[in-house]
């Protein structure tokens, strides 16, 4: 393994959850782990990736290592660029993973460090874990309603729906046992936070990167008076976004399709999220607030980036609707995008008690969540 930084692993020796490339925005954060909401830095061009890790590393003061999952895969010497300032340690991370093909992830190890592996290997390492369940209240008087919950609102696989992958071995006196990934885990651990938050009527607090994905989501609202004619795709984001102090990272798999594209430009004045939807579209790109910056992705792969949110039906603009008129609303409204149950691939939902919980993409739930305040066209 590649190793790097060799500090005590003391720093990290009270986190025990795992900090995963995908984490959802109101992720859990555990006693320990506030050193990745922490402001950082990260300036690296066309630079291994085996050494940015190297410099991060020395930076932060902290202990990482390549998993011989990456070397394998030669994605310890794919090229990075990045330059980004005043964002967390989190989103630095997540930036830097999602910057190397084949997809990779991080998480803290057994021994403290910050372990960087593939896809496939992380999805390849079960653990069991506990979870009491005293927080849920009553949403725990129908046990099969949190199964179909876990089961399709989270990535899996799961051996009761895909047949192969984790399982749930045990719900009884208050505690369930879940045998998957550490990636689903920490997916898991979201979902029973929120459960918990929405059902008793108390908010989690924004975390610190939240606060700063907020911001960015009304910089989206202000005009844009970007020049008349041809423009090449660098410099429309460089006009648009950077010229307005709003960060944004392009794909590697947006670049290698599109990144010498020229589009053509109106010369209208409209919202920042007006240009950008105007311009991108026929580009098959698409665009979400994530890691505290505007990501720029190809359709598809968006739409395989899904969060979890739960959403509390007594409080929609149309209280009396059944949680399944609720939902063949949803499903119905096209502009939310693609659902399992009418597209066969895409969005799932389920219920329990009186919260319907949501896996969409980050722009499909800005959508859904203005459909349930009876906002007309989201």
């Amino acid at each position: 393994m590649f190793a790097f930084r060799n500090v005590s692993a003391a720093v990290f020796g009270a986190i025990t959850c795992v900090i995963i490339l995908n984490c959802a925005s109101s992720s859990a954060v555990r006693p320990g782990n506030e050193r990745f909401l922490q402001k950082s830095r990260i300036h690296v061009n066309e630079t291994a990736f085996e050494d940015v890790i190297g410099q991060l590393a020395e930076q932060e003061h902290l202990d990482m290592k390549l998993d011989p999952s990456v070397v394998a895969e030669g994605a310890h010497k794919v090229k990075v660029t990045l330059n980004f300032d005043g964002i967390s340690l989190r989103s630095v991370l997540n930036l830097l993973c999602e910057s190397i093909t084949p997809g990779i992830q991080h998480r803290v190890d057994d021994a403290g460090r910050i372990l960087f592996l593939t896809d496939l290997e992380e999805a390849a390492h079960f653990v069991v874990r506990k979870y009491p369940l005293t927080s849920l209240g009553s949403l725990m008087s129908d046990s099969d309603q949190l199964t179909q919950v876990l089961i399709w609102t989270t990535s899996g696989p799961w051996k009761k729906l895909d047949g192969e992958g984790g399982e749930i071995l045990s719900t009884e006196q208050g505690v369930i046992t879940i045998r998957q990934s550490r990636n689903v885990h920490e997916q898991i651990e979201n979902l029973f936070l929120q459960l918990a938050s929405v059902s008793s009527g108390h908010p989690l607090s924004s975390l610190p990167f939240e606060t700063t994905e907020a911001g960015l989501r009304k910089s989206l609202d202000t005009m844009s008076s970007p020049h008349q004619g041809k423009i090449s795709l660098k410099d429309f984001f460089s006009e648009v976004l950077g010229s307005q102090g709003i960060p944004y990272w392009l794909s590697p798999q947006a670049l290698k399709e599109v990144g010498d594209a020229v589009i053509t430009l109106d010369g209208k004045s409209r919202p920042v999220r007006e240009t950008l939807q105007i311009a991108l579209h026929p580009l098959k790109l698409s665009f979400e607030i994530e890691d505290e910056v505007i990501k720029i992705r190809p359709v598809g792969f968006a739409e395989d980036r899904m969060i979890t949110k739960v959403y509390d039906i007594r409080k929609l603009a149309f209280p009396t609707r059944s949680s399944q008129e609720v939902m063949a609303s949803l499903e119905s409204t096209e502009e939310i995008g693609r659902w399992f149950n009418v597209d066969g691939e895409g969005g799932t939902m389920a219920v329990i008690g009186p919260l319907l919980v949501i896996r969409q993409t980050v722009m499909s739930h800005e959508k859904i969540a203005a459909v349930l305040d009876g906002k007309p066209n989201p």
